[in-house]
This record gives C-alpha cells, sequence and structure tokens, in this order.
C-alpha cells in the first residue's frame, strides 16, 4: 500500500487534512506531522492511523504569534524535519509549518502536492507562493487561477457529513482552535438563550458565569456531543474565515461568517466578502451587536450553495498519480 504524508499544521489546516483522510484511508496507509502540543489534531487524526504514524514538529508561528521567536522554532523543524522518511507522496495543507518538511522532501524527490485554502481570493499564502515552484498546487475555485495560474482545479474540500441535519434551533458561534474573543464579547451580550460556544484556546469561565443556560466548551474540554453532531444540530453557525464555513456547506447550514481583526497575517475583508458570496453567506460589515442579530436572521432565509467535494477529486488525482491513468477511485 502507497504511503502518504500529510501536512497538518493545526486548526482549518487539521481540517483539510481530516476531509482528505475520510477519502484517502480506503486506499493508501496515512502518516502525519502535526505541530507540537497540538493534541486536538492527534486526537482528530489518530482514527485515520492503521500502520502510518504521528510526528510532532515545531510550528513557526500562528496568524497571532511574535515573530521573535520564528526563526528559532523554524530552525527546529528544520532540524526535525531533516530524517523525514521517503515516503510516496506528501500534502502540504498549508501555514509556514509545511515549508520544512517540504524542502527535505523534495530534496529526497518525494512528489508534493500544495493546496490552496479555500478563503485565498486576492493573493495566495506565502507558503503556497513559495511551494508552486517545487510541488503540484492544487486550488479549490475556479477564481484562484487569478493568483495560481498553474493550480490545478479540484474543488471545494470538505468534509464527509458524518450525522444527518437536523435543527436543534441553537446557535453555533466557533472561532476556530484560536479562537475569536472580540466576536464571543459580541455574541455575550445579545441575549440569545440557545447558544454552543466553541471558544477554541480562549478561557470561557466569563461567558460560564453570564450565561449558565449556554453550552460552552474549549479545544480541552470533552463534552456528551461530538463537534460534527454540533454543526449538524445548527440552526445558524457564526465562525471566523476559516475551514468552519466548508463544514457548515457540508451540513447545508446557514453561515455568518465574522473576520477576526486580531488576524494581520492572514487573509481579510476582501477575501472575506468573495467566500460569502460564493457559499451564500453573509458577511459581518461592522461588529456591533445590532448587525450580529441582523446578519443571525439574514442568514436564516439563505440556502447555502451546494458544491462538489473537492475531496474526491483530489483523491482521483493522487491515485492516478501513484497508481496509473487507469487507476479508478469510488
Amino acid at each position: 500500500m502507497k504511503k502518504i504524508l500529510l501536512l497538518a499544521g493545526g486548526g482549518g489546516h487539521t481540517g483539510y487534512a481530516y476531509s482528505l483522510s475520510q477519502y484517502l484511508k480506503e486506499s493508501f496507509e496515512l502518516s502525519y506531522y502535526i505541530p507540537e502540543g497540538d493534541y486536538l489534531s492527534e486526537k482528530r487524526l489518530r482514527q485515520f492511523l492503521d500502520f502510518g504514524d504521528i510526528k510532532f514538529i515545531a510550528k513557526g508561528r500562528d496568524p497571532d504569534s511574535s515573530n521573535f521567536l520564528f526563526p528559532f522554532k523554524f530552525a527546529k523543524a528544520l532540524v526535525q524535519s531533516a530524517f523525514i522518511k521517503k515516503y510516496d507522496l506528501i500534502i502540504s495543507l498549508g501555514s509556514n509549518f509545511c515549508l520544512p518538511p517540504c524542502f527535505f522532501a523534495w530534496l529526497k524527490h518525494i512528489p508534493i502536492i500544495n493546496l490552496e485554502c479555500a478563503v485565498r481570493f486576492t493573493r495566495p499564502a506565502k507558503t503556497v507562493d513559495i511551494l508552486k515552484h517545487i510541488a503540484l498546487t492544487v486550488i479549490q475555485w475556479e477564481d484562484q487561477k487569478k493568483i495560481l495560474p498553474n493550480g490545478v482545479k479540484i474543488g471545494v474540500v470538505m468534509p464527509k457529513p458524518e450525522y444527518h441535519p437536523w435543527n436543534g434551533k441553537y446557535l453555533l458561534v466557533t472561532g476556530g482552535s484560536q479562537g475569536h474573543k472580540k466576536l464571543f464579547d459580541l455574541v455575550d451580550k445579545i441575549g440569545l438563550k440557545r447558544v454552543v460556544l466553541h471558544t477554541g484556546s480562549i478561557n470561557n469561565e466569563a461567558y460560564r458565569k453570564h450565561h449558565p443556560e449556554w453550552v460552552i466548551f474549549n479545544d480541552s474540554e470533552d463534552i456528551n456531543e461530538d463537534f460534527q453532531h454540533l454543526l449538524a444540530g445548527a440552526e445558524v453557525i457564526v465562525t471566523h474565515l476559516g475551514t468552519t464555513v466548508l463544514e457548515a456547506l457540508s451540513y447545508s447550514k446557514p453561515i455568518v461568517i465574522v473576520v477576526n481583526p486580531e488576524w494581520r497575517r492572514t487573509v481579510g475583508y476582501e477575501d472575506a466578502e468573495l467566500l460569502a458570496q460564493r457559499v451564500n453567506g453573509v458577511l459581518l460589515e461592522e461588529m456591533n451587536t445590532p448587525n450580529l442579530l441582523n446578519a443571525i436572521n439574514e442568514a436564516k432565509k439563505k440556502t447555502p450553495i451546494p458544491f462538489q467535494n473537492g475531496g474526491k477529486n483530489l483523491t482521483r488525482l493522487i491515485v492516478r498519480m501513484l497508481y496509473g491513468q487507469g487507476a479508478i477511485i469510488e
């Protein structure tokens, strides 16, 4: 069985690894590199391991972290990646985390697939822009041809639904693994009774005190229902500009997108506006209580646009690369 290494850089990047693994697990032996200390990614991806393994390596920086430690962490990641095994394929799923292992994979003549995120429209991610010279770049939207002309379009990489959609009549709010404090503080004030709040890495004690009737959890806490079931039951999903938008699509849930202004190194308002148009979601233009309530009510009137899942198309492409043009996968 061919061996594939997925570089899951945490948060939404791990979300892509999860979605692809749902398709790849039947035909390939999967292994993963994940950031040091990212036990949530380890927990999510361990279910796909049969004979492969998971390795922790340093991540240079996150969207809100300091530049000061970046050279030291990056150097550490280079050392950790120097003895990369001989895989049949490596899939880079975004962030600076992918650069060291891809460099050594290139030196060992291991083919690399380089995925551009679905939230990029105005300029490519720096990592993708660097790796396009040594990897096959795949894109999720036709629009991304403008920023990556040689990219191969595969469609939108969404997870397979794990539950039938249902309506629990609650608002699901998440800021991803890093959290979105400004959004959470706003939701704290709007007076809704039925809210499920995922706070990521942000301390949630204040929200618990204010709203004992809410379901509130962070990445280190176990809850009675898994996150996919909560997605499937939400009436509306309010989220940052990340892969939760794509997870909401897989369950045909109305979406409100709220850009995190504290993330200065990632995409911004213009990209969010374009993504909202593509998925028939609502973009919160200005963060205040009336606007958020209006956005939620507007989203309830919209139906997300269905898309062919790019995970299946990428799996077909990988099968052809590794097994030949005549190979077919269902």
